[in-house]
């Protein structure tokens, strides 16, 4: 047994006994972990607050080899990001982000760089990113961390390069405003689809020449530069429509918090053109 510390995003927290809490906690060093907080649930915890869903704590615990659950020593906030918390929209895309990382990992799994550009992106979508923006970056960007990328340089079936006058150009006040469906697109091989090799997937879709180039920034820029973007609704709808898909296919099922997503967003519709600052 060793006393650690690190940094961590609680996921989610669930009751241990009448006493304490058990946190799922990604961290910037272990992965995913939990850890009990025993007392937690008594009038005058110090931790209860601290081990709350969304915050971002430093904590101290004893790491045993052979346990799953790790007990708390210290707790302490960073931040809870208030801002977030506040705005019901941004707060369901806030749950439907903790889940994805949830979903994504086992027990001390993690992936080197994931835990700083989930902060940063988190960050910036408390500090009044665009939240439809700031979470499709942040899921492209863990698509590609996780070595999931979609291909869009070249067919995934024959390896056939796609023109370069048909590529993206990285322009971050660029006004999208085709959505003429230019690519076939195959979800369960991971990328552009040519026009030869299409007929032979029989669930590919298609997506659009403004489709690649959002991506493409979105993938490359770092999280205060999402606000540059301008994004129409159809192109929104696109990119939400195929990244969903695609983190499907990957976790194999539906994350239930897009359930409560889409009844929030049902209620109250997000503004999805940013207007470029100069």
């Amino acid at each position: 047994m060793s006393i650690e510390r690190t940094e961590g995003l609680i996921l989610k927290t669930y009751d241990y006994s009448e006493t304490s809490k058990i946190a799922v906690v990604f961290t910037k060093h272990f992965g995913k972990i939990k850890v009990i907080a025993k007392g937690a649930k008594s009038k005058n915890s110090k931790t209860a607050a601290i081990l709350d869903p969304g915050s971002y704590v430093k904590l101290i615990f004893y790491l045993k080899h052979d346990s799953e659950l790790f007990n708390v020593s210290e707790a302490s906030v960073i931040d809870q990001f208030s801002p977030i918390r506040l705005d019901l929209t941004k707060f369901a895309y806030y749950m439907y982000l903790l889940e994805l990382v949830d979903a994504l990992f086992e027990h001390e799994e993690g992936v080197h760089g994931l835990f700083d550009v989930l902060i940063a992106h988190i960050r910036q979508f408390a500090a009044g990113g665009n939240p439809v923006l700031v979470v499709r970056a942040l899921e492209i960007k863990i698509l590609a961390i996780l070595g999931h990328m979609l291909e869009l340089t070249k067919c995934v079936g024959c390896g056939k390069e796609i023109p370069p006058d048909m590529l993206p150009r990285r322009l971050p006040d660029a006004h999208l405003k085709t959505g003429k469906k230019m690519f076939y697109l195959s979800l369960h091989q991971g990328g552009i689809l040519c026009k030869r090799c299409a007929p032979a997937d029989k669930r590919r879709t298609t997506c659009s020449h403004a489709f690649v180039r959002i991506f493409e920034f979105l993938a490359s820029s770092e999280p205060e530069e999402i606000a540059y973007l301008e994004v129409s609704r159809s192109q929104m709808d696109e990119l939400k429509n195929i990244l969903r898909n695609t983190l499907d296919f990957l976790l194999g099922k539906s994350l239930k918090s897009l359930s409560f997503l889409d009844q929030v967003l049902g209620e109250k519709s997000p503004g999805i053109t940013h207007t470029p600052r100069r």
